[in-house]
């Protein structure tokens, strides 16, 4: 399992299966992590999300950049 409760309040960038299969890139601001899920925004969308753990195939933090606000990859 990845660990992702050093994250709670900071946004990462996952690859995510959905339970079609369909895998997608998303950035996501952490708000919770619970047993089997986290609890976040997908600021893609704006939109509150629940993630289930196992179905993230990767996971990254990114930093804001200073000019413009957007995040990048750290």
């Amino acid at each position: 399992m990845i660990l992702v409760k050093k994250y709670i309040n900071q946004v990462v960038e996952i690859i995510y299966m959905d339970r079609s299969g369909n895998i997608t890139q998303r950035l996501i601001h952490i708000h919770a992590v619970q047993e089997r899920l986290i609890r976040a925004t997908c600021l893609q969308t704006g939109a509150p999300r629940a993630f289930r753990h196992d179905h993230i195939l990767a996971l990254r933090p990114v930093k804001r950049s200073v000019r413009g606000g957007k995040y990048y990859a750290s």
